[in-house]
C-alpha cells in the first residue's frame, strides 16, 4: 500500500514539476494547464493545456469565433535555449466577474482579463496584473472573487487583492513566507488560506491583516471551504480539519485517533464538499470519506479505487467525482448519491483527468490530461466529445 500511495503522489507532483520545467526554455514545449470549464450567462469557456481559451455555445455546443491564445514571450530559462514564444499555462478554472472571463497565469505570475463580447471572447485583453511585468513566482492556486475583488496567492507566499473590473490593487500584498498552491477561501470579511508550511491562515480582507492562523498535522495544496462558521480542511497527513471560522479554534479532526473505523492511506488533494449535515472528503487513495459535518464522526466512505485529484462537483443531491489511475492514463467518472451513499459509474475514459469538474443543469464537463473535452449526462452517462473547431 505504501508503494502505491507514493506513485500517486510521485504522478501528480511530476505535472507540476515538468510545467515548471517547460516553461523556462523552448517554444517547441507545451504548458501542461490542467483548468477545468466554466460559464458566463450562456457561453462556456474551456482553457487547453497549450493555453488556449474557447468560448462555445452552451445550448447547441457551437464554437464562437476564434480562441484567445495565450502566449509569453521569454528569453530562456536554466537549459539557455534563447529568446521563443512559449504558450501561458492556467492550472486553475477562470473566474467571472461581469463581462469578464480572469485567469491567473502559471508560468508568467500574470493575472488576465478578457471581456466577453456578444457571447464572444474577445481578443482585446481588458487588463493584465502586474501590468507591464511578472510577480516572480508562479500561480498554481484558482482565483476567489467576493464583492467585485479578486483574491489570490503566489507560490512563493505572497497574497494579494485586486479591483475585478480594473485589475488594481486593493492594499498591498501580504507574505505569509510559505509556499501556496491553493485557491483562497472568502466568507464575509476574510479570507482563508492553507500553505505547505502546515498552517490554515485567516486573513482581513480590508487590508490583509492577519485575524489567526492554525497549524494541522500536514502540509496542503487543498483550498479550504467554509460553512455556517466554521472552516473544513484536508491535508497531506491524511486529516480533515474543522476549525472555528471566527476564532481559529480546532473543533475536530478525522480521524480522531489511528483506532478509528477507516483511516485514509494518501493525501486529501482537493477541497472537501458539504452536502447536508455531511462533509464528503474525496482522497488520494480512492475513496470519499464522509463524516458527520458538526462531530467530525465517520459514516462510511465510498470505494471509487482509483485515485482522485480533481476537485469533485455537487449538484442536486448527486457529488460527481472524477478518479485518475497512477499512470495518468486512464479515470472512470462517478456519481454519488449524498443521501445514501450509493454511487453508480457514469463513464470511463483512456485518459487521464486532473481538471475539476464543472456541473451545467444534466451536463458535466471534463477536461483530461489528452486535452479533450467532453460533456457527460449526468442522468444516463452518455458522454460526448467536444470539437473546439473555430467558426
Amino acid at each position: 500500500m505504501k508503494i502505491t500511495a507514493r506513485k500517486a503522489i510521485i504522478g501528480i507532483i511530476a505535472l507540476v514539476v515538468i510545467a515548471a520545467l517547460l516553461a523556462g526554455c523552448t517554444s517547441k514545449s507545451t504548458a501542461r494547464g490542467w483548468a477545468g470549464v466554466t460559464k458566463i450567462d450562456n457561453t462556456l469557456v474551456f482553457t487547453t493545456i497549450a493555453g488556449k481559451i474557447y468560448s462555445v455555445d452552451s445550448a447547441t455546443g457551437a464554437t464562437l469565433g476564434s480562441p484567445v491564445q495565450l502566449t509569453v514571450t521569454s528569453s530562456g530559462g536554466f537549459l539557455s535555449c534563447g529568446s521563443s514564444t512559449s504558450p501561458i499555462s492556467v492550472y486553475s478554472s477562470p473566474i467571472v466577474s461581469q463581462d469578464l472571463v480572469i485567469f491567473p497565469g502559471y508560468n508568467t505570475g500574470r493575472i488576465y482579463a478578457y471581456p466577453l463580447v456578444d457571447g464572444k471572447l474577445s481578443s482585446a485583453r481588458r487588463w493584465a496584473f502586474p501590468q507591464d511585468t511578472s510577480l516572480n513566482s508562479n500561480i498554481v492556486g484558482g482565483l476567489a472573487l467576493d464583492t467585485g475583488k479578486i483574491y489570490f496567492s503566489t507560490a512563493n507566499g505572497m497574497v494579494y487583492a485586486l479591483d475585478a473590473a480594473t485589475g488594481a490593487e486593493v492594499w498591498s500584498p501580504r507574505n505569509l513566507n510559505e509556499q501556496i498552491w491553493s485557491a483562497p477561501a472568502v466568507s464575509g470579511n476574510t479570507i482563508y488560506i492553507t500553505t505547505f508550511g502546515k498552517k490554515l491562515h485567516a486573513l482581513s480582507t480590508t487590508d490583509g491583516s492577519e485575524k489567526w492562523s492554525f497549524e494541522t498535522k500536514g502540509a496542503m495544496s487543498a483550498s479550504p471551504i467554509v460553512d455556517n462558521g466554521i472552516v473544513y480542511v484536508g491535508d497531506y497527513d491524511r486529516h480533515i480539519y474543522a476549525v472555528d471560522a471566527n476564532t481559529g479554534k480546532e473543533l475536530w479532526i478525522f480521524p480522531g485517533s489511528n483506532s478509528d473505523t477507516e483511516i485514509p492511506k494518501n493525501w486529501f488533494w482537493t477541497a472537501p464538499i458539504i452536502s447536508g449535515s455531511d462533509v464528503f472528503a474525496s482522497c488520494l487513495d480512492g475513496k470519499v470519506y464522509i463524516v458527520d459535518k458538526t462531530t467530525g464522526k465517520f459514516i462510511n466512505s465510498v470505494d471509487v479505487q482509483n485515485a482522485i485529484a480533481a476537485a469533485p462537483a455537487l449538484v442536486n443531491g448527486t457529488l460527481v467525482v472524477a478518479t485518475i489511475d497512477l499512470q495518468n492514463t486512464k479515470s472512470k467518472v462517478f456519481a454519488i448519491d449524498t443521501t445514501n451513499f450509493a454511487s453508480r459509474q457514469l463513464t470511463s475514459f483512456n485518459e487521464g483527468i486532473d481538471a475539476r469538474v464543472f456541473v451545467d443543469g444534466n451536463s458535466i464537463y471534463i477536461h483530461t490530461t489528452s486535452d479533450n473535452f467532453y460533456s457527460i449526462n449526468i442522468q444516463s452517462g452518455a458522454t460526448q466529445k467536444i470539437s473546439l473547431t473555430s467558426s
